[in-house]
């Protein structure tokens, strides 16, 4: 699930706590599963996460699409190879 949370905040740095639980939620993690409340656990790991790995792109690095499901992880260069209809 960590490896999940990680790999959405990589691609959506801004997204909440509540938009990483819904996530999770909409693609069948057991956030119920962790230990206390899923709110604060992920709330947690998401701002130790950030302090000791900030996000920072320089300006002329091209953004990349990931496609995450099960044990595989695809990198695309732009969103319509990605299957995304989002910029």
């Amino acid at each position: 699930m960590w490896q999940a949370v990680r790999q959405t905040w990589l691609v959506h740095p801004g997204w909440t706590v509540a938009d990483h639980l819904a996530w999770l939620d909409g693609e069948g993690y057991d956030t119920g599963s962790l230990t206390g409340d899923p709110a604060e656990v992920v709330g947690r790991w998401l701002a130790e996460h950030r302090r000791t790995a900030p996000l920072s792109l320089p300006a002329n690095d091209p953004r990349v699409y990931v496609v995450a499901g099960g044990d595989m992880v695809a990198v695309f260069d732009n969103p319509s190879s990605a299957g995304s209809t989002s910029p």
